[in-house]
C-alpha cells in the first residue's frame, strides 16, 4: 500500500504543479505605462487570440514530461532490484549457467539460471562467473520467468577480515 499512496501523492502534486504552471503562462505579460497605448492593444488582441492555444501545448507538454517520469520503464518486473535470495553455493554448472544455492533456514536447495545480462560481484569488482567458490555466502537478485528463476546481480559475500 505504500509505494501507492507515493504514487498518488506524487500525481496529486504533479497535477497541482502542471495547473501552477498553466495558471501563470495564461497571465497577460505587464507592460509599461509609457508606451503607445494603441500599439500595446493591438498587441495585448493578438497575444489574447493566441494564448490558449500556446497554454494549451504547455500544459500537455508538461503533463507528458511528468507523467512520463512517473512511467519509465524498467528493466525487471518487481522492485528496482527484484527479489531477493540469500544462501550458500552448493553447486556451480558453468555450461548450462545454473548456479544451486542452499538457504540459509534449512530446507530444500534452490536452483537459479543466469543469462548474458547477468552481472557476478565480489567486493564491489565485477567477477566472471567460474570466480565464485563452492561454500560461498551470496545474496542474488532474480526475478521469475516461465518458472525459473533468473539472476541479475550474484553478490559474493566475503567474510569481514577480523579485528585486532
Amino acid at each position: 500500500m505504500g509505494i501507492w499512496l507515493i504514487l498518488a501523492i506524487w500525481m496529486l502534486f504533479s497535477g497541482i504543479f502542471v495547473w501552477a504552471i498553466c495558471t501563470a503562462a495564461s497571465r497577460p505579460f505587464p507592460q509599461p505605462a509609457t508606451a503607445n497605448v494603441e500599439r500595446r492593444k493591438r498587441t495585448h488582441a493578438r497575444f489574447r487570440h493566441s494564448l490558449p492555444a500556446i497554454s494549451s501545448l504547455a500544459c500537455v507538454l508538461l503533463a507528458g514530461l511528468l507523467w512520463s517520469g512517473c512511467a519509465a520503464s524498467r528493466s525487471y518486473p518487481d522492485p528496482v532490484h527484484g527479489l531477493t535470495f540469500n544462501g550458500t553455493v552448493q553447486s556451480i554448472d558453468l555450461q548450462n549457467h545454473r548456479l544451486t544455492l542452499a538457504p540459509l533456514k534449512p530446507s530444500e536447495p534452490v536452483v537459479f539460471v543466469w543469462d548474458a545480462t547477468t552481472k557476478f560481484w565480489q567486493n564491489g569488482i565485477p567477477i566472471r562467473p567460474d570466480a565464485v567458490e563452492l561454500g560461498r555466502s551470496v545474496r542474488i537478485h532474480y526475478h521469475e520467468s516461465s518458472g525459473q528463476l533468473v539472476a541479475h546481480h550474484v553478490y559474493v559475500q566475503v567474510p569481514y577480515a577480523p579485528l585486532h
